[in-house]
């Protein structure tokens, strides 16, 4: 996975997300930009002069998911984390991010909280059929003791890094293996039930889109 030179810069985008401007503007220039080659230096140019382009005018609303921030899988993992390994509970998750929480507001927080460790569990149930593992046929307990078995191939383990931030032994000097393993073994059903609602509403929201371009009138004002 490092062969082309830029496994410290996946490293710095993992843990640090989009939290930290200078130390990742400082590992971009460091890391990636030293070992970039001339393909991958032309589309970064290209990439640079869009978002130049874009500055300033208005974005897209709504909060970004998983696919498109890096942050906001950042502060998933984390939230996951710290209530499925670590064993805290929602109101110290939230206030470990600064969150006041209060009796009038803390199910509005739970809520938020587990729709937004659903959609981290449904990233990595998505990045374990993408790293080729085949649930199919399978019932609950010989899915589970499958997955055990993937979780121990090295390639598999990288692929769960690189789009999920699952660190393994990533780090020498805190193993978080084990803790890796838990996380995984603890939402595997949760992202699977949340990838099939997911699909549901898709399917559901390209329907009333082709219902609504035969028939304008069907659509509600």
């Amino acid at each position: 996975m490092d062969s082309d030179g830029h496994g410290h810069f996946r490293d710095v985008c993992m843990v640090y997300g989009d939290r930290y401007r200078d130390a990742f503007l400082e590992s971009i220039r460091e890391w990636f930009i030293r070992n970039a080659s001339k393909s991958e230096l032309a589309a970064l140019r290209k990439t640079v002069a869009q978002r130049a382009a874009r500055i300033g005018k208005r974005g897209e609303r709504g909060r970004p998911s998983s696919k498109d921030s890096q942050s906001w899988l950042t502060d998933a993992k984390m939230a996951a984390w710290s209530h499925y390994v670590d064993g805290w509970s929602w109101r110290q998750v939230a206030e470990s991010r600064g969150t006041r929480v209060t009796r009038a507001n803390i199910r509005t927080i739970e809520r938020t909280l587990v729709r937004q460790v659903d959609e981290y569990a449904s990233t990595i149930w998505t990045a374990c059929l993408q790293a080729g593992f085949d649930p199919s046929g399978l019932d609950d307990e010989k899915l589970l003791s499958k997955l055990e078995e993937a979780l121990h191939v090295p390639k598999f383990r990288e692929w769960l890094w690189v789009r999920c931030g699952i660190p393994f032994g990533r780090f020498p000097n805190h193993d978080m293996t084990a803790g890796s393993r838990k996380l995984i073994l603890k939402l595997v059903f949760r992202g699977r039930r949340a990838n099939a609602m997911g699909l549901v509403r898709l399917i559901r929201r390209r329907q009333q889109t082709r219902a609504a371009r035969s028939d304008p009138s069907s659509v509600k004002k």
